[in-house]
């Protein structure tokens, strides 16, 4: 039986600022019966909330990790992030956005 992309999306996305350059974020793996065989990863997209137009970065992490460091970020910047689950057969849904601002820098 061949495996089908994760049918859920990774779920309780929560972000916060570390610094004026620098955002965490943590989350659960989409739940067991949603994965439909091993998970590879997660990717991870964010980009400026206020720069619509701009195109996503992309971060892609290992699915042993549920959390992840963000860096080199635009100081006081409010940025919109989401994150998907993937397995050898594709890419399951995007989580909800979660909404962060970087700290700001000292003048």
């Amino acid at each position: 039986v061949g495996e089908a992309v994760p049918t859920g999306a990774p779920h309780r996305l929560e972000a916060w600022a570390l610094s004026p350059t620098e955002v965490r974020i943590s989350w659960l793996p989409p739940s067991a019966d949603q994965q439909n065989g091993d998970l590879l990863g997660y990717k991870i997209f964010y980009r400026p909330k206020d720069l619509p137009q701009l195109e996503e970065d992309i971060e892609v992490v290992s699915a042993l990790h549920n959390s992840h460091s963000l860096i080199f970020l635009d100081m006081y910047t409010n940025y919109s992030i989401n994150i998907l689950a993937f397995n050898p057969a594709g890419e399951g849904p995007r989580s909800e956005n979660v909404n962060v601002r970087t700290l700001q820098g000292v003048p």
